[in-house]
């Protein structure tokens, strides 16, 4: 009996060949962008296959937040310590704004913004497991363009400012969010995130409502039991 080998691309929008050159029975794929790229070089399109990207089950049966008072944004900080201190100043000048921090195993930085009494309004976190009920109980997501954080952070129907780059890893992920209409890139410095967030909160949120529409409409919480699903199928039929 032949077992079917398919490849799940978990990068999007700019991918390496080495994802869909190797052998295997085709490919699965989080959105239409990602499959563009495959369809562009080439690939047969039946063997791409466009079901989400394998997030969690508990992402499953969250209930995003919908628009209130105050907005509540999540930060996850990259970067120095210095840049987060100084980028939690810069947002504690905003009126009606919550701000709750994460900086998971990063110790020097929770201890230096600990230090510096921020945030002002919100809560300091550490490392914590509970980043999907997080995600959808908060309005906007302020953080590194992660692969696996994009993709949750859609899941969980959260607008994502992007923070933080690291070259050469996440152009593709900055891409995705920017051509999907989900967020914006605000990297640069603690003036540009206030900026970007003052503008999707403006005029009662009407940037911030765009996003979420957006969010809405490509959102895949189950991908994971679509995929296994998808494989079990497969593999029975051979």
């Amino acid at each position: 009996m032949k077992i079917p080998l398919f490849s799940v691309i978990t990068d999007s929008t700019q991918i390496n060949s080495a994802w869909y050159r190797c052998p295997c029975d085709g490919s699965i794929v989080a959105d239409e962008h990602t499959a563009d790229v495959l369809r562009s070089d080439k690939v047969p399109v039946e063997k791409i296959h466009v079901l989400g990207f394998p997030v969690g089950l508990a992402f499953e049966n969250l209930k995003p937040i919908p628009a209130s008072q105050p907005w509540k944004v999540l930060f996850f900080p990259g970067g120095t310590s210095a840049r987060a201190v100084a980028t939690l100043r810069r947002l504690s000048s905003l009126e009606n704004v919550l701000v709750d921090v994460v900086t998971g195993r990063r110790k020097a930085t929770y201890e230096s913004i600990a230090a510096a009494g921020l945030p002002k309004s919100g809560t300091l976190t550490g490392w914590t497991d509970r980043m999907p009920e997080l995600m959808a109980s908060h309005h906007l997501f302020i953080g590194k363009a992660g692969g696996a954080t994009v993709q949750e952070a859609i899941a969980a129907q959260i607008p994502f400012l992007v923070s933080h780059i690291v070259p050469g890893q996440e152009e593709g992920n900055i891409i995705c969010i920017e051509q999907t209409g989900i967020g914006a890139l605000a990297a640069g410095s603690p003036e540009c995130i206030l900026h970007h967030v003052e503008g999707a909160f403006a005029n009662g949120g009407n940037v911030w409502h765009a996003w979420k529409q957006n969010l809405a409409a490509i959102q895949k919480p189950s991908a994971s039991r679509a995929i296994a699903r998808f494989l079990l199928e497969r593999g029975l039929k051979e």
